[in-house]
């Protein structure tokens, strides 16, 4: 198919009523990954290993594959590079978002620049709104980003909160906080005015047109949002929706709301989600190791709580943080972490890429306390 559509992967499995009976898992990647390249990719081995994890349990989870093409000569295709077994391909350009999103979409950067825009939820807002208008839904849809790292199974993972936890309508690794009417300032390299972007005025982060995917919210006139206290905030990059929470938020992309996705989801579960009301869940502190944050500063305050005390992270000072953290997006820096217990990670950018003209990476040290390699690694 074009551009845009969804398209069946290599081992789709018949109708769109069969294909809807279970939840979709939506793994969101991009050209920089290397997909085309198949087994040289590490994403593509990865997902391989995700697929044969969610293998004997095909009708509980379709891999979906999500492409967000940002260069105009990528080579990658869905119908050739989609691993074997994914349920279907989807493969987004820029201009695809632009048409249906519109205006307040950002992508200010060149087509041809190997660096992803902010909109990874968008491809997956998209592919919801195709869902659904073809009549296709799920009792979840979980979302992924390529640069979350999960030790252990998937299968596992997700069918434990499926299970435990079906009541909750937003499935989060951080509790969104409300903005409450109070001018919270957060942001680096520049302070954000979360009321001012949620209530469509111009951003107090300079070069915020660049950085976030809509940068002028539309929540207050096309949600509409009835109240200061529906709005809220939480990083996206991994979650799970309801099937009734996926409703409102196509109804409200539908009716042009737009927002920075991290305000447009929970605001959305809030304002719209009634009998019962939005039911937010976080998941459970033992599944998360440290990094599992939005940036490098959310994953260093998050791991000085008691909760998140647990190797690698356990007994590093800042120094010593900094760098496992830099170590861990370069090639191979994955195999820091530990793998048991079963733990989600993010952002762990090393496990996307081998090292560039097939060098080898350089040798990856496991760390201990107070920034020290661990005596075992010690050369």
């Amino acid at each position: 198919m074009g551009k845009g559509h969804p398209s069946l992967g290599p081992t789709s499995r018949g109708t769109a009523s069969q294909a809807s009976a279970g939840s979709a898992l939506l793994y969101l990647t991009y050209s920089a990954s290397g997909m085309h390249l198949r087994g040289a990719s590490v994403t593509y081995r990865k997902l391989q290993r995700t697929l044969a994890d969610l293998g004997q349990h095909q009708s509980r989870y379709d891999l979906v594959l999500l492409y967000q093409r940002n260069r105009a000569q990528d080579p990658f295709n869905c119908t050739q590079h989609a691993p074997t077994g994914t349920a279907a391909c989807a493969e987004y350009t820029r201009a695809d978002l632009k048409r249906a999103f519109g205006a307040e979409m950002s992508l200010s950067r060149r087509d041809n620049k190997p660096s992803r825009a902010n909109v990874g939820f968008w491809v997956c807002a998209l592919w919801m709104m195709q869902e659904q208008k073809a009549h296709r839904v799920y009792p979840f849809v979980w979302y992924v980003e390529d640069d979350v790292l999960l030790t252990g199974s998937w299968f596992s993972f997700l069918s434990r909160y499926d299970t435990s936890y079906a009541w909750a309508d937003l499935l989060v690794p951080q509790m969104p906080y409300t903005l409450d009417g109070q001018h919270r300032v957060s942001g680096a390299g520049g302070t954000v005015n979360d009321l001012d972007l949620v209530h469509g005025g111009a951003s107090s982060m300079p070069g915020a047109a660049g950085q976030l995917s809509i940068p002028r919210s539309t929540l207050p006139t096309r949600l509409p949002v009835t109240s200061e206290a529906h709005y809220a905030k939480v990083p996206l990059y991994v979650w799970r929706m309801s099937g009734r929470l996926i409703v409102e938020v196509v109804r409200a992309l539908r009716r042009g709301a737009r927002a920075h996705e991290e305000y447009f989801v929970p605001t959305v579960c809030n304002a719209r989600l009634q009998q019962p009301g939005c039911r937010w869940k976080m998941m459970d502190t033992d599944d998360l190791g440290v990094p599992c944050a939005s940036n490098q500063e959310n994953a260093w305050q998050r791991s000085l709580r008691s909760e998140f005390r647990a190797p690698p992270r356990d007994g590093l000072n800042r120094t010593a943080f900094s760098r496992l953290f830099a170590q861990l997006q370069r090639p191979g820096g994955h195999h820091l972490l530990p793998g048991a217990p079963q733990r989600l990670y993010h952002p762990v950018k090393g496990q996307l890429m081998s090292a560039s003209n097939g060098a080898r990476s350089p040798p990856v040290r496991k760390w201990g306390a107070e920034g020290q390699p661990d005596p075992e690694q010690r050369g």
